[in-house]
Formats: C-alpha cells, sequence, structure tokens
C-alpha cells in the first residue's frame, strides 16, 4: 500500500536525512490536501515493484520511475521511515527526489537560491 486511509503530518519521521525544504514540501501537502500525494504516483505496478512519480522542479515536470528498493545499513533503512507500518509513499517519493538530483547525497543539501 502506498498510503493508507489517515493521511496526516505526522507520518513523516523528523528524523530523516532527507532535504530539508524536500520534508517541508511533503508535510505541507499531507497538511493541506492528501489527494495531491496521490496524483504524483502516476503509475503502479505493484507486483512488478515499479513506480512512476511525477515531481515538478525548475518549472517543468519530471518523470522518474523507480522501483521499491531501498538503500539498508544493518537491515535498518537509512532515510526515509514511514511511520505507518504498510507505507511506502515516502520512500518512494525521497528515491524519485534523489534521483532527480543524481543520489541520495546530493538530495540532502538543500539550499535556497
Amino acid at each position: 500500500m502506498i498510503l493508507d486511509n489517515e493521511i496526516k503530518e505526522s507520518k513523516l519521521d523528523t528524523k530523516m536525512k532527507m532535504d530539508y525544504y524536500f520534508q517541508a514540501c511533503i508535510a505541507y501537502l499531507l497538511f493541506a490536501d492528501s489527494s495531491l500525494i496521490y496524483d504524483k504516483f502516476i503509475f503502479r505496478d505493484n507486483d512488478a515493484g515499479l513506480y512512476a512519480v511525477k515531481l515538478f522542479w525548475n518549472g517543468q515536470w519530471h518523470y522518474i520511475i523507480t522501483d521499491d528498493r531501498f538503500p539498508c545499513e544493518n537491515n535498518e533503512l537509512v532515510y526515509a521511515k514511514p511511520k505507518g507500518k504498510n507505507e511506502i509513499f515516502i520512500m518512494l517519493l525521497e528515491k524519485c527526489w534523489a534521483k532527480l538530483f543524481g543520489s541520495y547525497k546530493t538530495s540532502t543539501k538543500g539550499k535556497i537560491s
């Protein structure tokens, strides 16, 4: 399941290593209208573990295809960790954000330009 029916901003683990600007945007979307999160997932093939997500960056939409494999160390997720036990939306969004910037490491350095 990507999202459960009880979407709230509290779904974010504030100890994440993800970019704070990106985390703030996700929190706002969850608070304002959670359907905006659903709308970002344009393709889902749960059996194959593939997802397509659209993100708006620098004035244009980017369509990013990703899988449901996430970086782990010692059997623990390294980056985003969902609070809901069956949700992966935050991990998928973060992974797509990282792909947009080339890697998880480069996507965690938010700067105001």
